[in-house]
């Protein structure tokens, strides 16, 4: 499909060379009205001459016996006004047909005319349209780079958050180890105390059994109860 811009140029240039032809035609329809105006002047003034001449040769033909004389110039006076007659006739044609022409030429000129108003209005409408899709086209770009940036600004915070929530997990995790360290810490000394409570269990049992060893090993053994009753107390408290 041609360009609107295009095939406006056409029409303006059809119609402007339309209006140059009219302008033309109408020129010289005017110079045939006006010869056609002082033609018929001279015609109407000629007639009335012929007319005049032939009441007077009628005139001499009645006071004298002259007839042919009178017949020959009837004849030629009627064979010019004829003549001058077909001449007005063939002008009268030739204005009616200027006229159907620029009847035509103005038919044409006012359709052209039309045409070219509806180009401009379609013109008109189109360039409201890229306006309007101009200003779309703008605010889609202006979205778009707000989505961008939004989104960029949501990775940069997904980023750091992670980054925050990874520092927090190393750092639970080591204490989680330390945690367990400690538990398996303390599970060997709760299973040495017990080793050492069965021991020193053992050991009352036995001393109890031989109340006649109690006194003489009372001072040897003072100490290990002491120790055994501390630990006791830690097994206790742990």
């Amino acid at each position: 499909m041609p360009h609107l811009g295009y095939v406006r140029f056409g029409v303006a240039s059809q119609l402007l060379s339309t209006k140059r032809e009219l302008s033309s035609m109408e020129g010289e329809l005017k110079t045939l009205q006006d010869t056609y105006k002082s033609k018929q002047e001279g015609w109407i003034k000629e007639k009335l001459d012929m007319q005049e001449r032939a009441r007077e040769m009628e005139e001499k033909v009645a006071r004298s016996s002259g007839g042919e004389g009178w017949t020959a110039e009837r004849n030629r006076l009627k064979s010019t006004l004829e003549e001058k007659t077909r001449e007005v006739d063939n002008f009268r044609r030739e204005i009616e047909m200027l006229n159907d022409q620029m009847d035509h030429i103005k038919k044409e000129n006012d359709e052209l005319r039309r045409k070219l108003e509806d180009f401009d209005k379609v013109v008109k409408i189109q360039r409201n349209m890229t306006a309007d899709t101009s200003a779309i086209d703008k605010e889609l770009r202006e979205t778009r780079n707000k989505l961008l940036q939004e989104e960029k600004c949501r990775k940069t915070e997904v980023a750091q958050l992670k980054m925050r929530y990874d520092g927090r997990v190393a750092l639970i995790s080591e204490e989680i180890q330390g945690l367990q360290a400690q538990v398996s810490r303390f599970k060997r000394e709760r299973d040495t105390f017990r080793h050492m409570l069965e021991g020193a269990q053992k050991t009352i049992t036995d001393l109890k059994s031989s109340p006649r060893k109690v006194k003489e090993s009372h001072l040897s053994t003072g100490s290990s109860n002491d120790e055994v009753s501390l630990s006791i107390r830690i097994l206790k408290a742990s």
